[in-house]
């Protein structure tokens, strides 16, 4: 009988596991989403993407739903670990002791680093997939996200500015740099930089620009180009500052 109930103990915490997973992975792939070809699935007349991008207008609610089921099964797996471990071994303390550190190591990798790798890999393929859970999760735990959320918007409540700073651009462009080209996070930067950059910076003094008389000969332009290698001459009459045109070399 013993055996039996160890058994059903340990099959119970191994289901309880794959759902703590099933929340995170969800949590990491609904963040993941893009909502660009979440439209255009939904255009072509798939109702998972339609429903999806209905949920998505509301993310605090969902994400509230797998914090709060991810929270019960965790609560959950460690007293059933608990249980089970010290039926097992006939110990307390020595069963609360591996119970602790089994729980641990497995929530970090069934629970944690799986799915939530495999989830922002395979978000747009996987979460559609899941809408019935994720339906069910939210149906299930309605009242208690409308209490939480309600709470949250209660706390919160003040003039919050809908804009957000330079500083949490700047943050957002460094979590980003993985999915931007080198070339392309440099330009944000610069962007950000730009008010700070003082004339001398981005302007050349007259005296020091390469330019050509009017009465220049092509001659004389391939011969500042081989020399100077710019695109661009400036054209002045009689004095430098005298600009009249500009020259561009293809």
């Amino acid at each position: 009988m013993a055996t039996t109930n160890e058994g059903l103990l340990l099959l119970v915490l191994v289901l309880i596991l794959a759902v703590t997973g099933l929340f995170e992975g969800l949590e990491t792939g609904v963040v993941s989403l893009n909502r660009v070809r979440l439209r255009a699935r939904a255009r072509r007349g798939d109702d998972r993407a339609k429903e999806l991008l209905r949920l998505l207008e509301r993310p605090e609610r969902l994400l509230t739903a797998f914090l709060i089921g991810n929270t019960l099964a965790v609560t959950g797996a460690g007293a059933l670990a608990s249980a089970w471990a010290v039926q097992a071994m006939e110990n307390e303390t020595l069963g609360s002791i591996v119970a602790t550190v089994g729980m641990t190591a497995a929530l970090l990798l069934f629970s944690e680093l799986t799915p939530k790798a495999y989830f922002r890999i395979r978000a747009e393929h996987a979460v559609p997939r899941l809408l019935w859970f994720i339906q069910l999760t939210r149906f299930v735990f309605a009242p208690l996200v409308w209490a939480i959320t309600g709470l949250f918007r209660l706390v919160a409540r003040g003039d919050r500015s809908p804009f957000v700073t330079r500083e949490e651009l700047r943050q957002i462009v460094i979590e980003a740099g993985g999915r931007l080209g080198r070339r392309e996070e440099r330009m944000l930067h610069s962007v950000f930089d730009f008010g700070l950059t003082v004339v001398r910076e981005i302007m050349i003094p007259i005296p020091r620009v390469v330019s050509l008389p009017e009465s220049a000969r092509p001659e004389d332009l391939r011969a500042e180009l081989r020399r100077t290698r710019y695109t661009r001459y400036p054209l002045y009459r009689e004095r430098g500052d005298a600009i009249i045109g500009l020259v561009n070399v293809f």
